[in-house]
């Protein structure tokens, strides 16, 4: 591998570049974005506010979300996201 990968797709690419002295700030820095962007809440819309005018608003409500990006990454939880961000010297 040549530089930093412009896509880190799983835990473990994170845990490979932590490993690498030459991306592990990077890839802390990463994680820590990864930690900060907390998407387990997410908004959706449910139903006209005025059902009988097709051009109003909707009513929105958060609701949790079924897949977070954390999750899709392969971490089990933000609980082991920020201990392996707290073991590598970073900050949560």
């Amino acid at each position: 591998m040549r530089g930093y990968p412009k896509l880190i797709l799983k835990k473990q690419d994170f845990l490979n570049l932590l490993a690498s002295d030459e991306h592990r700030t990077q890839a802390l820095v990463s994680l820590q974005k990864l930690y900060a962007d907390d998407d387990t809440l997410i908004m959706t819309t449910t139903t006209l506010v005025e059902p009988a005018d097709p051009m109003s608003d909707w009513n929105q409500e958060m609701l949790p979300n079924p897949a977070p990006l954390w999750q899709q990454k392969g971490f089990k939880g933000r609980e082991e996201l920020a201990k392996i961000i707290k073991k590598n010297g970073g900050k949560v």
